[in-house]
């Protein structure tokens, strides 16, 4: 490349820098396919978009916490996707603003639990998805906190949720749709009183199939007599 062409190319460059159009690919991408940020390597959630926009996917980027602040200036947000990062923590008040949120997926992270409070000001939720983390108790006080009158979806299949105390038959049996699937479910005593509670007519009652002990491994636990150790 010659002189004149290369001092060509610099000043180009600095035009274009100065009218802003030499942002990183993945930055712009996102801005400008208004709340579409998913595989991008995001460590963050990203802050410059536009406040009314009601779609954000953030899935397949490396998020590991979600902060009170987050998602603070985009309170019409409808969907929210954040499948497939590293999330481990979300922090009290991650959703507060969220009043008009209706579809969140969580599914496929590191989340071992979920904050009694995590789900307050989420009013309007229809659909919480948070298959394949590894959830190792049921959720009563997060669930508890949501609209179940609204609330028409839960997918808490594969996690490592091993029994349910009572308090959760209340709560499953108020949601339309439950997938409770492919937990290693120990059908021992400490499932006895949840058991007392069963009566083989709701769905998600067929869903709990026994991990152990041995001798019930692999049976359904609506149809044990007796639960025994």
């Amino acid at each position: 490349m010659t002189n004149k062409k290369k001092r060509m190319l610099v000043l180009l460059m600095i035009l274009l820098n100065e009218v802003g159009l030499t942002r990183a690919p993945a930055l712009s991408n996102c801005l400008w396919s208004d709340g579409d940020c998913s595989n991008m390597g995001l460590t963050s959630v990203p802050q410059d978009l536009s406040p009314t926009i009601t779609f954000l996917n953030l899935d397949n980027n490396a998020l590991t916490t979600l902060n009170q602040s987050d998602f603070s200036r985009y309170s019409n947000l409808m969907f929210l996707e954040l499948r497939s990062n590293r999330i481990s923590v979300i922090n009290s008040g991650a959703f507060f603003n969220l009043t008009r949120l209706t579809w969140l997926y969580l599914d496929n992270n590191q989340l071992t639990s979920l904050p009694a409070n995590m789900f307050i000001g989420l009013n309007s939720l229809w659909e919480l998805v948070l298959e394949n983390n590894t959830i190792n108790a049921f959720p009563i006080e997060a669930l508890s906190n949501l609209n179940s009158s609204v609330l028409g979806h839960v997918d808490l299949s594969n996690n490592q949720m091993d029994t349910l105390p009572p308090a959760a038959y209340d709560i499953l049996d108020s949601i339309s749709t439950v997938d409770i699937t492919n937990n290693p479910w120990q059908c021992d005593c400490r499932m006895l009183p949840f058991k007392r509670r069963m009566t083989s007519f709701p769905a998600f009652e067929k869903q709990i199939i026994c991990a152990g002990p041995s001798n019930h491994e692999g049976k359904a636990c609506y149809m044990l007599y007796i639960l025994t150790i």
